[in-house]
């Protein structure tokens, strides 16, 4: 066999050689490139994931203090009469009056109730009613309430009689007909998107005037 003939067997041996390295190269390379692209797509859908719950998160929080606005603003004597009938407004006042004449044997001082008069046993996350709903948003709050009774009067005295004998003295009259009224109004956002439920509760102490 002539040296000429060997030599391009030889070379062709070679060029296989690098041809069969080269594929593998490029496999190699191409199992990177796709472990890579695997692992940013993971990362974007888990940011999306993770931007999707903030959102919602955030929107339950504002569920929250929009209930509490609502019970502020409703729980005032001078907005009884612009209450809707039958709404949760009147609901809520209705709850609170009977609080406070306890004419249902079944409500006491210090426990929460439900806009219903059912005893509110922890976070509320069943489908609000309509007009605890934003206008063209999705969710909303679920209230209620605790009587706390009356905010103590104190340091209250009048003038009787000549100063000689003691000068003033405590003030007559019932406390319980002349403080205002102590309420523990809670709030429980909730927000629904795709099967997953978003809450988020809220609590404030406020008073209003003596009913």
């Amino acid at each position: 066999m002539s040296n000429s003939l060997v030599a391009r067997r030889a070379f062709r041996n070679r060029a296989t050689e690098a041809g069969g390295v080269t594929i593998l190269v490029v496999l190699a390379l191409l199992v990177l490139l796709t472990v890579a692209a695997m692992s940013m797509y993971r990362n974007s859908f888990r940011e999306i994931v993770m931007s999707g719950t903030a959102r919602q998160g955030a929107m339950a929080r504002n569920l929250a203090d929009s209930g509490i606005e609502f019970g502020i603003l409703w729980l005032r004597p001078p907005n009884q009469l612009a209450a809707t009938s039958g709404g949760s407004a009147e609901k809520l006042q209705t709850l609170a009056g009977d609080l406070l004449k306890q004419e249902n044997s079944n409500l006491l001082y210090g426990h929460p109730y439900k806009l219903d008069e059912s005893a509110y046993t922890g976070l509320n996350a069943s489908g609000p009613a309509s007009d605890c709903k934003p206008t063209g948003g999705q969710g909303g709050f679920n209230l209620a309430l605790t009587a706390m009774g009356k905010m103590p009067l104190v340091n209250q005295s009048q003038t009787a009689g000549s100063i000689t004998g003691g000068g003033n003295t405590p003030a007559s009259g019932t406390q319980t007909t002349q403080a205002p009224d102590l309420w523990a109004l809670r709030s429980d956002g909730v927000v629904n998107a795709a099967g997953v439920t978003f809450t988020h509760s809220k609590e404030a102490w406020i008073s209003t005037p003596m009913r």
